[in-house]
C-alpha cells in the first residue's frame, strides 16, 4: 500500500515549451484550465518524466529541449509518509542534453545517483505500472482502468508483492523437494517390506548360526581328525613325489619303535660324543673280571683278603701265599665284577647309533603321517559330507544375510522417502498459505473495489445502480436505469457511451485509490473531455468532498466555474 504521497512543486528548464517554469501544487484541487498550446500537457508530462524518467510517447530527448543547444532540467519535489507514519521530503532531479543524470535526495541526503536507481526508488514508493494508468494522460474512454486485468496484473502485483515473493520461495522449495521425493521413490524396491519382515529374517539368521555352532561342536573331534588325516595325506603325497624326483624308487623306513628308541636315546646329545662315551663304557666294563672273588660281596672279600694278608695264608683254604697274590686279589676286588647286562645295553645303544640320524627322523615323520591317516582312513568321505552340509548351511546364511541387508536398505529408503514426503507435504501446506491468502484477498479486494466504485458512481449520477465484475467474461458490468421505462439494464462497460465510460473510469480510479493507494495525487490530462456540463459539475462536487490532491489539465471552462 502507498500512504501519504503529495506533490509539492515542479521546476522545469528548457523543457518543451517552457524556458523556465516553477509550479507549486495545492494539497487538494489543482485545476489547470488554459487554452491550447499554453503547456498544460507539458506540465503533466514533466511530472511523469521528473518522477519516473518516462519520455512522452514518440519523442526523443532532442524533441524535449526547447533550445537544442542548452541542457534541460526537470525537478520534482514531493512528500511521502511511510507505513510507520514517518514523513520525508524527496527531490528528484533529472538533467539531459550534452550529458544525462538523475539524482534523488531524501531529507537532504542523496539516496540515488543514477537513472536506474532513481526509477527503482520512486517505483518502490508508487509503482509506475499503477501510476501510468491512474494518472490518465488522455480521455478515460480507452483507459486500462476499465479492464479488470489492470487490477489483477498491475495493482495486485504491488499489493501482493510480499505474498508473491513468499509464494515464489515456497514454489521453488516444493519443486526441489518434489525432485528429491521422486528420486527416492524411484529407488524404492518393487516389494514393500515391513519391520516384521526384518525381524523374521534376523530370527532365521540367529537360529541358523546357533545350528552351525552346535554342529561344529558335535563334530569337532571327528572333523579335526579328518582334517589332520587330510593334511598328513597331502604331506605323504608331497614326500613320495620328492623321493621320486630324487630318483628313490622305494623308501624303506626304519621301524617306528626303533625310530622312537633312537630319538629318545639321542635327545639332547651329540651323537658322536655319546658314541665315544658308550664305547669307553663297554671297554671299561669288559675290563672287569669274572673271578670267584668278584662273586663275593665286596665287604666280605675285603675282610677275607685282609685276614689272609695278616696270616700270610688263605683265610679259606689255609694255604700259604705270597703278598703279590693278595695284591692281585685286592685289584680284582677293586675292579668289581663284569656287568654283562650293561655291556649288552651299551652295545645295543651303539648299534642304534650306527643308524643315519636324518633317515631316522624322516622315518619317524613318515610313521607319524601314516598314523594320522590311519586314525581316519575315510577322511575324504567325512570331509566331503561335512563340507557339503556346511556349504549348504553357510550358503543359506549368506542368502539370509543378503536379504537382511536388502530389507534394511529398503526400510531405510522407505523411511527416508516418508520423511522427505512429509517435508514435501509441509512445504505444500506452507505454499498454500500465501496462495490461499492471495486468492481470498483478491476476491475480497475485487468485491470491495466494485462496491466502492458503485457507491462513487451512484454519487456521480443517480442513473447507475451497481458496478460489478462478471467473472465468466472477466469484464465490468453496470446496471443502468433506463430513462424511458425506469427499468434497470445490465450493460457491459465496454459497450457504454464515451461519457458513461468516463464516469465509470473515474469511479474505478477513485475506488482503486481508496482501497489500495490512499492519499496519492491523481493527474488527469483532458481525461473528462467526454463529460457533459452536468456530469462535470457532479465530479467537481465529489472531488471537493474527497479532499485528495488532484491535478486536472483541461481547456473546458466548466472546470473553472
Amino acid at each position: 500500500m502507498v500512504f501519504g504521497l503529495r506533490l509539492l512543486l515542479i521546476e522545469m528548464e528548457n523543457w518543451k515549451c517552457f524556458t523556465r517554469k516553477i509550479v507549486r501544487f495545492s494539497s487538494v484541487d489543482n485545476i489547470i484550465n488554459q487554452r491550447n498550446g499554453t503547456g498544460k500537457t507539458s506540465l503533466f508530462e514533466g511530472i511523469v518524466f521528473g518522477l519516473y524518467g518516462k519520455r512522452p510517447p514518440g519523442l526523443d530527448f532532442n524533441d524535449l529541449r526547447l533550445d537544442p543547444y542548452k541542457d534541460s532540467l526537470v525537478k520534482v519535489e514531493f512528500e511521502h509518509e511511510d507505513n510507520y507514519g514517518v514523513s520525508s521530503q524527496y527531490v528528484v532531479t533529472r538533467r539531459f542534453g550534452r550529458t544525462g543524470s538523475a539524482t534523488v535526495t531524501k531529507d537532504g541526503q542523496t539516496v540515488a545517483t543514477s537513472v536506474t536507481e532513481a526509477f527503482d526508488l520512486i517505483d518502490s514508493i508508487f509503482p509506475w505500472s499503477v501510476a501510468s494508468v491512474l494518472w490518465s494522460p488522455s480521455t478515460l474512454t480507452s483507459s486500462r482502468i476499465l479492464d479488470p486485468k489492470f487490477i489483477v496484473d498491475n495493482v495486485f502485483e504491488h499489493v501482493f508483492k510480499d505474498a508473491r515473493a513468499l509464494e515464489a520461495h515456497y514454489k521453488k522449495e516444493v519443486l526441489a523437494q518434489n525432485k528429491v521425493v521422486k528420486n527416492l521413490k524411484a529407488k524404492l524396491t518393487s516389494g514393500s517390506f515391513t519391520v516384521k519382515d526384518l525381524e523374521d529374517v534376523k530370527k532365521q539368521i540367529s537360529e541358523l548360526k546357533s545350528s552351525l555352532k552346535e554342529k561344529t561342536t558335535k563334530n569337532d573331534y571327528l572333523i579335526t581328525k579328518a582334517r589332520q588325516a587330510e593334511a598328513a595325506s597331502k604331506e605323504l603325497t608331497e614326500f613320495e613325489e620328492a623321493l621320486s624326483e630324487a630318483g628313490v624308487t622305494e623308501f624303506r623306513p626304519v621301524e617306528k619303535s626303533v625310530c622312537e628308541e633312537y630319538l629318545s636315546l639321542t635327545k639332547g646329545r651329540d651323537v658322536g660324543q655319546f658314541k665315544s662315551q658308550l664305547e669307553k663304557a663297554v671297554a671299561d666294563e669288559l675290563a672287569k673280571s669274572d673271578d670267584v672273588l668278584t662273586k663275593v660281596p665286596v665287604g666280605v672279600a675285603k675282610t677275607l683278603i685282609q685276614a689272609s694278608v695278616s696270616d700270610c695264608q688263605c683265610a679259606l683254604c689255609k694255604r700259604e701265599a705270597s703278598p703279590e697274590v693278595f695284591d692281585v686279589a685286592k685289584e680284582l676286588v677293586e675292579k668289581g665284577k663284569t656287568d654283562h647286562t650293561k655291556v649288552q645295553k651299551f652295545e645295543k645303544a651303539l648299534k642304534l647309533l650306527e643308524l643315519d640320524k636324518e633317515h631316522v627322523e624322516v622315518s619317524k615323520k613318515y610313521h607319524d603321517l601314516k598314523s594320522k591317516v590311519a586314525e581316519c582312513p575315510e577322511w575324504q568321505s567325512v570331509l566331503s559330507k561335512y563340507d557339503e552340509e556346511n556349504q549348504k548351511a553357510w550358503g543359506e546364511l549368506e542368502r539370509l544375510q543378503a536379504r537382511e541387508k536388502s530389507i534394511e536398505k529398503s526400510l531405510r529408503d522407505q523411511k527416508e522417502y516418508l520423511e522427505e514426503e512429509k517435508k514435501l507435504k509441509e512445504l505444500q501446506d506452507k505454499l498454500k498459505v500465501p496462495q490461499e491468502y492471495i486468492e481470498e484477498a483478491a476476491d475480497y479486494y475485487l468485491y470491495t473495489l466494485t462496491e466502492k466504485a458503485s457507491d462513487i458512481l451512484r454519487s456521480l449520477n443517480g442513473r447507475y445502480d451497481n458496478l460489478f465484475l462478471d467473472k465468466d467474461s472477466f469484464n465490468y458490468k453496470v446496471s443502468v436505469l433506463s430513462e424511458d421505462a425506469g427499468a434497470l439494464n445490465l450493460l457491459n462497460v465496454l459497450n457504454l457511451s464515451s461519457g458513461e465510460k468516463t464516469l465509470v473510469g473515474a469511479a474505478l480510479i477513485f475506488a482503486t485509490c481508496d482501497v489500495f493507494f490512499k492519499d496519492v495525487p491523481l493527474l488527469f490530462d483532458e481525461s473528462f473531455a467526454a463529460l457533459d456540463v452536468e456530469n462535470v459539475s457532479s465530479l467537481k462536487s465529489y472531488l471537493k468532498q474527497r479532499k485528495q490532491q488532484v491535478l486536472i489539465v483541461t481547456h473546458n471552462d466548466a472546470w473553472s466555474e
